[in-house]
């Protein structure tokens, strides 16, 4: 699929997200330098007022700066605007207003928090696996119900901070919950992101957020659709893990697999 027409990254965040190193142009070089044929850009759009990010966020700067990035890089590059929104069922309608009449290239809904607790070392060290994927699981459920995002973001983000997959594997719940959110975001023809950056990085493997095996599965399950994301903060991550993502989405995926673009 994408190695042979060119690599994408859909989900990069710049200076306008609160934790963005880098600016967007910066970004857009840095994918020129590596070949990439697009561009996304997945800026935070924080609800929770406690999110070092809440009310960060600056749409019309940000198209602007995305403007400005099509007209200097469009001979060479094609630069998307989009957003992740942090999802939190408690700020569902708020997030249904803000998206209404809003037109950006494609929406992430990615969960961060269970129970206004952010996902973290912190929380895996102090509750149950059981518990944190059950309040994990309910949430992404939420969110592929509400039919508000194009792309389910990083599924399993909880695995990201726990070294013994053990549970992942053994535990039947965990299972049959992950199944049966990949069937519905095949029923609500949503996107399934195949996130790069988090294991690559910090655990030195090529293993994905939802893992390779969840990919199969959503394949199996008669899943088609794709978007790939590096989740960079800076220039230096973009890109990281998508070339090793793309061979494997290569080799296993059905012919019928679509990109997000």
């Amino acid at each position: 699929m994408g190695t042979k027409t060119g690599l994408v990254d859909y989900h990069a965040h710049s200076t306008f997200s609160y934790d963005g190193r880098s600016t967007v142009n910066d970004l857009c070089e840095r994918a020129v330098e590596l070949g990439f044929r697009e561009v996304g850009f997945s800026e935070h759009v924080d609800f929770d007022p406690s999110d070092e990010g809440f009310g960060f966020f600056d749409d019309c700067r940000y198209e602007s700066a995305v403007n400005e990035a099509q007209r200097l890089f469009g001979d060479k590059l094609v630069v998307r605007r989009g957003v992740e929104v942090d999802y939190q069922s408690r700020f569902e309608e708020q997030i249904r207003r803000w998206l209404r009449g809003k037109r950006f290239d494609f929406v992430i809904g990615s969960v961060h928090y269970v129970k206004g607790e952010i996902i973290g070392s912190r929380l895996v060290a102090k509750r149950s696996l059981k518990e944190i994927y059950d309040e994990y699981f309910s949430e992404v459920q939420s969110s592929v119900d509400s039919c508000l995002f194009d792309v389910v973001g990083h599924l399993d983000v909880v695995s990201k901070y726990v070294s013994d997959h053990t549970f992942q594997r053994k535990n039947a719940e965990y299972g049959t919950k992950m199944d049966s959110i990949l069937k519905s975001v095949i029923d609500k023809e949503i996107f399934l992101e195949v996130n790069t950056k988090p294991s690559v990085l910090e655990h030195g493997s090529h293993e994905t957020l939802p893992s390779r095996e969840a990919i199969l599965r959503y394949f199996g399950f008669g899943g088609t659709r794709i978007s790939v994301g590096s989740d960079a903060h800076a220039k230096e991550e973009l890109g990281i893990g998508i070339g090793e993502a793309f061979k494997f989405l290569d080799k296993n995926s059905p012919r019928d697999v679509v990109l997000l673009f």
